[in-house]
């Protein structure tokens, strides 16, 4: 790969970062519910599926880093909760969920390479929410189980995990991820030929 090819890499993925950032920022505005709407996957995948597993792990880590910040600085008031329960293990939490739904698409698209771009990046967009949200439940029933009791207030936790924790977020942000990826990812290949 030439120096300018890698250096046009490195300031697209620096791209992808910043809007990593930015989105994650702005979804602490933009919720259902009491929980915020994250569009900050769409950049992920895209970064993942357009330079690799490892450009998604980077990608995943970013956002991981910006929902600890916003956990421990109390922009978002449920990780702030879980800051006070475990300071480190919210913070493995946040890292280790970011990261898998950098990596998790970047494997994936691996799979069709080749074969359906389009499809892998639409399933890569669907592996990405499943990852991050599905990692982030399994912790808390493991680690963070009475807070996640008291949230459900007396309901059913697993009906309440559906309904009130992840629910209507989830599958607004896994359509969005559904329809955006692909559609970016279409406008990048297209960037890339000219």
């Amino acid at each position: 790969m030439s120096k300018s090819k890698k250096g046009t890499n490195v300031a697209v993925v620096g791209i992808f970062a910043a809007l990593v950032i930015l989105l994650q920022f702005l979804s602490a505005f933009v919720k259902i519910g009491n929980f915020p709407l994250t569009l900050t996957l769409i950049p992920i995948v895209l970064g993942a599926v357009l330079y690799g597993p490892k450009v998604g792990a980077v990608l995943g880590g970013v956002f991981g880093a910006v929902v600890v910040v916003c956990c421990f600085t109390g922009i978002d008031p449920g990780g702030a909760v879980l800051v006070q329960a475990s300071p480190m293990l919210t913070s493995a939490v946040c890292m280790a969920k970011g990261i898998l739904a950098g990596v998790l698409p970047g494997l994936t698209f691996k799979l069709f390479n080749g074969k359906n771009q389009y499809a892998g990046t639409m399933v890569s967009a669907i592996v990405a929410p499943i990852g991050n949200t599905g990692l982030f439940l399994v912790c808390m029933l493991v680690f963070f189980k009475d807070i996640l009791v008291s949230w459900a207030g007396g309901s059913d936790t697993v009906y309440y995990i559906f309904t009130g924790l992840t629910g209507w977020n989830f599958v607004i942000e896994m359509v969005i991820n559904i329809v955006a990826a692909p559609l970016l990812y279409r406008v990048c290949k297209a960037i890339k030929k000219i």
